[in-house]
C-alpha cells in the first residue's frame, strides 16, 4: 500500500470508521479552540443601520411597492437610480463625513466614519440603506442616526430638486454582528475533522506493513495457496523451558564430570602412595 490507488474507498472507509472516535475528538478539540479564540481573543463588532428614501426631481417617492406592482414607468425608474448613485457619491465624500462626525459629538475623524460606514441602494429602489459597524455599538447607532439627520440637508446642496426622507431609524444592536460564533465553531469541529481524516489516512499510506492476505494479493497478484498460524508466544515458551532444561542438563553433566575427576585424582594418589610403599 504505496499510494492512494492501492486503497479502495471500501477499505478507506473502515480505517477512518476504526478512527471514528479520534476524529470525534480532533473535531471537538478543534471547536473548543476556535471557540476560546472567538471568545477571549476577537473583538466583537457591532452593526446598526438606518434607511432613507429618496424623492424624484419631481417630488415623487419611488418605493418599492410601486415598482413590484410594475406601476412605475421607465422614465420614473431611470430618474430615481440617478438620484440614489448620485446621493452615494455625495454621501462618502469628505465634506459629508466631516459633517456626520462633526454632528455626532463622539470625536471621530472624517476618515474614521468612512471607515466604518457602508452605504448601499436596496434592489434598483429609491431606498438607500446606511449601516455603521463598530465595536461599541451606541456608537454605531448615533452614527447611523446622524446619517439620517445630517445626510439629506447636505445632499440637497449638491443634487438641487431631490430630497429624502428618514424611512427607518438605527436601533442599538444587543448582539454582535461579527464574528459569527456558530460559523466559526462549525468551520472549527469540520477542520478538526478533516485534518485528523487526513492524518489516519497518511499513517495508513506510509505503513508499508503486510497485514493480511488481501495485502498480499494486492502487492505481488499471486493467489494465496495456504496460510500458517503463528505460534509465536507458545514457540518462545517453549524455548525458555527447553534452554532452561538444557542449562540444567549441561550443569548436571559438568557436576557428574567433576566428580568423576575427583574419584580419579583419589585412586591415583592411592596408587603413588602404594608404588612409594612397595620401593621403599
Amino acid at each position: 500500500m504505496n499510494n492512494l490507488a492501492d486503497i479502495d474507498l471500501l477499505k478507506l472507509f473502515k480505517i477512518i470508521a476504526s478512527k471514528l472516535w479520534l476524529i470525534i475528538l480532533s473535531a471537538v478539540i478543534f471547536g473548543g479552540a476556535v471557540y476560546g479564540y472567538t471568545r477571549y481573543c476577537v473583538t466583537p463588532l457591532y452593526t446598526s443601520s438606518s434607511r432613507i428614501c429618496i424623492k424624484s426631481y419631481q417630488g415623487d417617492i419611488i418605493d418599492p411597492a410601486t415598482i413590484a406592482s410594475g406601476t412605475v414607468n421607465y422614465s420614473e425608474m431611470t430618474i430615481s437610480q440617478r438620484i440614489v448613485t448620485t446621493y452615494l457619491i455625495v454621501l462618502e465624500s469628505n465634506t459629508v463625513m466631516q459633517a456626520i462626525a462633526d454632528a455626532s459629538g463622539l470625536g471621530y475623524s472624517a476618515g474614521a466614519v468612512r471607515s466604518m460606514m457602508n452605504a448601499s441602494a436596496i434592489d434598483e429602489t429609491a431606498i438607500i440603506n446606511v449601516s455603521f459597524t463598530s465595536s461599541n455599538p451606541e456608537h454605531a447607532a448615533i452614527l447611523a442616526n446622524t446619517v439620517a439627520t445630517v445626510a439629506p440637508e447636505q445632499v440637497a446642496a449638491y443634487v438641487p430638486g431631490s430630497s429624502a426622507i428618514i424611512l427607518d431609524k438605527a436601533v442599538v444592536p444587543t448582539s454582535p454582528s461579527y464574528p459569527s460564533y456558530k460559523r466559526n465553531v462549525s468551520l472549527g469541529v469540520i477542520i478538526g475533522a478533516v485534518f485528523m481524516c487526513f492524518i489516519v489516512v497518511l499513517r495508513e499510506l506510509i505503513d508499508v506493513r503486510i497485514k493480511s492476505e488481501e495485502d498480499l494479493e494486492q502487492i505481488f497478484d499471486l493467489p494465496i495457496l495456504g496460510t500458517i498460524p503463528s505460534f509465536t508466544s507458545k514457540l518462545g515458551k517453549e524455548n525458555k523451558y527447553g534452554r532452561g532444561y538444557y542449562y540444567r542438563y549441561e550443569n548436571r553433566e559438568i557436576n557428574n564430570q567433576s566428580d568423576d575427576n575427583k574419584e580419579n585424582e583419589g585412586k591415583e594418589k592411592i596408587d603413588t602412595e602404594n608404588k612409594m610403599g612397595e620401593d621403599k
